[in-house]
């Protein structure tokens, strides 16, 4: 069901902007850890949580309806019984990709994602993926070539 290798790193490679819905402050938490590893990466990273200010040196958004870009992707961070909602959130601001993390699968999801024609990637970690995706490239290199790129 998750695009091929070589559709996501054609979406890791168009990609700047990416939200991360449940992004957490706690620095030992998974989604704080993938937000500094996209941020190091050269993404532009948006964490969207209601209950927090600043995250990884980042201004944090109470919802995907907040920020000041559309983003290319939205990595969710949230129990599988909350991602049709996010799903339906990012398509109601035109995200074209919803990348749900290890963990997170929803036949909701992937129903309203269909009805939304956004691309749906379920139960994959983004930092593990662009780490085996991308590995025989420089981290230079990637952040250089997304430079270029706009929107998904």
């Amino acid at each position: 069901m998750n695009p091929s290798d070589t559709e996501l790193k054609n979406i890791l490679s168009k990609a700047r902007n990416i939200a991360v819905v449940g992004a957490s402050g706690n620095t030992e938490s998974a989604s704080n850890k993938v937000m500094e590893f996209l941020i190091d990466e050269g993404y532009n990273v948006y964490p969207v949580n209601p209950k927090e200010s600043i995250i990884c040196g980042q201004t944090c958004y109470r919802s995907l309806h907040e920020l000041p870009v559309r983003p290319d992707i939205v990595d969710v961070f949230r129990r599988s019984e909350f991602a049709a909602g996010v799903v339906n959130e990012a398509a109601g601001i035109g995200v074209p990709v919803v990348w749900l993390q290890e963990g997170v699968e929803s036949e909701e999801a992937v129903q309203a994602a269909k009805e939304a024609g956004i691309v749906l990637i379920s139960n994959l970690c983004i930092k593990k993926t662009i780490t085996r995706l991308f590995s025989s490239e420089s981290k230079t290199h990637r952040s250089q070539a997304r430079q270029g790129n706009g929107h998904y």
